[in-house]
């Protein structure tokens, strides 16, 4: 079966939700029955590439509130991601722009063809932002995760040094905007399409529309 995804690593809610299909997908034992991919999204396509300050700190400032005030805001994405066995800190990520990270996972789909690669790379990308609160726009950051994932970190380098994959990314980021959608991350399966985080069950039911009941169940 076909999934496509489009997200970016900047979103807890992209985190979360993409987890949440994993769990679903292993709950069901379809590892094997599934052609994934993922398609690049730039929530903030002016994000910084020397980041300075964190989410928390941004908005404290844009809000004139205290960052303790702005850190409370970003509570309910901590409580989220628990129900995936997440550790989300999101005010303490750092407002970075996500362009390279997109380019190293439309890389290693392309130069690879290996699923279980690409899906292993993607989280490790959305835990070194969202969990460690490393600066995903940095190259050598980049590296060592594309590293830790099983790559080559001179060709990690090289490809990074070059323009490879930023019209991919810019274009992927455009077409998701033609299609009128505003929720992400956006999911399509087979021939469904879901805007957003979604129950297991959905996701369960348009995996395999005979799935048992687990909506409530903690994976």
């Amino acid at each position: 079966m076909r999934i496509e995804i489009w997200s970016d690593f900047a979103s807890p809610e992209c985190y979360v939700g993409q987890v949440r299909l994993q769990h679903v997908i292993q709950r069901l034992g379809m590892q094997r029955d599934v052609d994934y991919r993922q398609d690049a999204y730039l929530i903030d396509p002016q994000a910084p590439v020397r980041s300075v300050e964190t989410n928390a700190e941004k908005l404290a400032y844009d809000k004139g509130i205290s960052l303790k005030q702005a850190h409370e805001r970003y509570e309910h994405w901590k409580r989220l991601g628990a129900t995936e066995g997440l550790n989300i800190r999101y005010g303490f990520a750092y407002n970075t722009n996500t362009m390279d990270a997109h380019r190293l996972v439309l890389w290693v789909q392309d130069e690879y063809d290996d699923p279980t690669l690409t899906q292993r790379l993607i989280d490790l990308l959305f835990k070194a932002n969202l969990t460690n609160n490393f600066i995903l726009a940095d190259r050598e950051v980049l590296e060592e995760i594309g590293q830790a994932a099983g790559l080559n970190g001179k060709e990690i380098i090289r490809m990074l040094s070059s323009n490879a994959y930023k019209k991919a990314v810019i274009a992927q980021t455009a077409h998701f905007n033609d299609l009128g959608e505003s929720s992400l991350p956006f999911f399509i399966i087979g021939k469904k399409s879901f805007a957003g985080i979604q129950p297991r069950q959905v996701f369960a039911d348009a995996l395999n529309k005979d799935a048992d009941e687990f909506v409530n169940a903690r994976l």
